[in-house]
């Protein structure tokens, strides 16, 4: 009897102990959970501002673009050819932020969206650029984008200037 008792004291024991450290663990829990909710805002107050920052610079870029297109109608092609990709800044950058983070692949699924073969277009007219801009390509991520998106339209701005000078000096 005394064996049994020792036996049931000893259990009641460890049960106690281990209903105490579930409690434990149940409050850690709880506080690791508000702190991921805490963390999951925040993340996306972030994401909230980068949106609202992607669209006034595609305002910007957007301006620039339409400047080239009207001084310089010989890049007609090349300008129609990253239109697409300039145009949609701010949904570029949100899609990549939502997703993985994979840009050819939101860039792919827009220009083939619009109309098919124009990212075969893209690509090619990408890989007819200087290396940097290939390696800002390549990259394939948000702050690359931002830098490729600038890189292309200052490359342009440089064409332009250069047929310019050409006109001027031919005059």
């Amino acid at each position: 009897m005394i064996v049994t008792g020792a036996i049931f004291t000893f259990f009641l024991g460890i049960c106690i102990f281990l209903f105490y450290r579930a409690e434990g663990l149940q409050s850690k829990l709880n506080a690791v959970q508000k702190e991921v909710k805490t963390t999951n805002k925040a993340n996306q107050n972030l994401i909230d501002i980068m949106a609202i920052v992607a669209l006034k610079n595609e305002e910007f870029a957007v301006k620039r673009l339409v400047a080239l297109k009207d001084e310089e109608p010989e890049t007609a092609q090349d300008i129609t050819t990253i239109t697409p990709f300039i145009t949609h800044y701010s949904m570029i950058i949100r899609e990549v932020m939502k997703g993985n983070g994979q840009l050819s692949v939101v860039v792919n699924k827009l220009y083939e969206g619009a109309e098919k073969g124009s990212f075969k277009r893209f690509t090619n007219y990408i890989s007819r650029q200087d290396a940097s801009i290939k390696r800002l390509w390549s990259t394939n991520n948000i702050a690359s984008y931002i830098s490729l998106v600038e890189a292309l339209l200052i490359h342009l701005e440089e064409q332009s200037e250069t047929k310019e000078i050409e006109n001027k000096k031919a005059s």
